[in-house]
């Protein structure tokens, strides 16, 4: 058990009064990112309500055999408060209730932002023949260097991927699209969350670059925990 810590406190199944059983349940626990299923180290602390007292702890690690799905048994039927850090370092919390069923099942995805922190969303101020650019430049054993232009053209979302692989060399158009709605929305979340990545030391070196008319980003470090512009640019154009 060395993917799973938990400590339940509970001195009897009978409650204060001594009245009735304590109904339990077996809560199911998925943990891990919700767009291409990385596991994470993860720490979550479950706060039974209303007395807000810890009531267990789950400890997720990456090597894990059962890839972020964790089955806590024996929790007690109530509500809780569940706390934990998501992979921007900023500190989540969420409430639940546990029903009186034989499983309940709770996904976290901590790769994602609280729902208010998405609120930029540059491709909607756009103007005819407005352009966004995505500048992006990495050097891990290799130098690799994408860029994604944006544009609007008679009312449609088009993105143009290019790439180069030597610094100064003449970029290479890949491949043209109209973005989907899905797809401008997989925008919005990779321009809001590159604002949250926190650096970390890591072998990846890399620099980003965002312009527009309406905003401007420069970022410059690594984030080994965040996939956001690989994920972004393979919604755009698959494996091109």
């Amino acid at each position: 058990m060395r993917f799973l810590f938990f400590l339940i406190f509970l001195t009897s199944f009978i409650d204060l009064h001594g009245q009735a059983p304590v109904k339990l349940t077996t809560l199911k626990l998925t943990a891990k990112d919700c767009r291409h299923d990385q596991v994470r180290v993860l720490t979550f602390r479950f706060y039974k309500l209303p007395e807000d007292t810890l009531a267990f702890l789950v400890d997720l690690y990456k090597d894990d055999k059962l890839r972020g799905i964790m089955f806590v048994r024996n929790v007690p039927v109530s509500k809780y408060r569940l706390e934990y850090k998501d992979i921007y370092h900023q500190q989540r919390k969420k409430y639940i209730y546990l029903n009186d069923t034989i499983e309940n099942v709770l996904t976290i995805c901590p790769d994602s932002l609280p729902a208010k922190k998405y609120r930029q969303n540059t491709i909607a101020r756009l103007e005819e023949n407005d352009t966004i650019v995505i500048y992006c430049r990495t050097i891990h054993m290799f130098f690799t260097s994408n860029k994604i232009l944006i544009r609007k053209n008679c009312g449609n979302i088009y993105a143009t991927l290019y790439q180069n692989y030597l610094e100064d060399s003449i970029w290479m158009k890949r491949k043209e699209i109209i973005l989907t709605d899905v797809q401008i929305g997989n925008f919005v979340r990779f321009e809001n969350e590159i604002q949250e990545v926190r650096e970390k030391d890591c072998s990846l070196e890399s620099f980003y670059k965002i312009r527009s008319r309406y905003f401007n980003y420069v970022r410059e470090g690594g984030e080994c925990d965040w996939f956001g512009f690989a994920l972004l640019r393979y919604s755009f154009f698959g494996n091109n």
